[in-house]
């Protein structure tokens, strides 16, 4: 590995320090974008608090809760999308799951049946949605025989996932792990989700449970990863 010259080292040097003042002069206007609504929650308490102490001196028709003007100054953005964000709009898939085809059947306006003729180009309009989402149930059956000769019974073993007479599957797992886990949802909410939209009634408790299991399952992950990065930060150290 060749040694940094001092121009090389003085450049590397001046471009880390712009983005570090870049980070800090943004990080800076976040936080002075947060301060006015902050200072404006605290100014609305403190006068719904005034208000509701003297409640009792307040006619029935009185509008405790009037709108104030809002004290965040005026942004110099534009409205809508700033430059350099990448929109969301949707695009054409060029392998769509379902093709349907729609034929011309009519007949010119000059009389001319067009039946026949030559397809010159076509339109593809695409449709985007979710065929309805219903929870599979798998019946694992295992043979149970009796030997004839001598009576011993004989079965056929679990499939390695089953542990249990009813259970739930890695996939439909994953989903609750996410939804509970990621999307911050309450256990009732998610169980909600479970019968509304996968047809697949789950109670609360076994919610928290597979939300236990995984989280458990990811501790030794975890620790590992921190183990690495712990070591790659003593190797750029030193």
């Amino acid at each position: 590995m060749r040694a940094l010259t001092p121009q090389k080292a003085l450049k590397l040097y001046n471009s880390v320090l712009k983005a570090v003042v870049k980070a800090l002069r943004e990080s800076s206007a976040a936080v002075e974008e947060l301060s006015i609504p902050i200072e404006y929650l605290k100014h609305r308490v403190k006068d719904l608090e005034s208000q509701f102490a003297q409640n009792s001196s307040k006619p029935p028709g009185s509008d405790v809760f009037r709108k104030y003007k809002n004290l965040r100054s005026k942004s110099k953005r534009k409205p809508g999308g700033q430059k350099g964000h990448l929109g969301q709009t949707l695009q054409i898939v060029e392998n769509p799951d379902h093709v349907t085809w729609q034929k011309v059947k009519k007949k010119c306006t000059c009389g001319y049946v067009l039946k026949n003729q030559t397809v010159q180009t076509y339109r593809r309009p695409q449709i985007f949605d979710i065929p309805p989402i219903k929870a599979q149930v798998t019946e694992h059956r295992t043979e149970v025989k009796t030997c004839p000769q001598c009576g011993q019974t004989h079965k056929a073993p679990f499939p390695e996932e089953v542990a249990a007479p009813v259970q739930y599957r890695s996939n439909l797992k994953a989903i609750a792990i996410y939804l509970r886990g990621y999307q911050h949802l309450p256990s009732q909410r998610t169980a909600e989700v479970f019968e509304d939209v996968f047809s697949c009634p789950i109670s609360e408790g076994a919610l928290d449970s597979i939300l236990k299991e995984g989280s458990a399952r990811l501790e030794e992950p975890v620790e590992r990863k921190n183990e690495r990065t712990s070591e790659s930060l003593i190797t750029i150290v030193f």
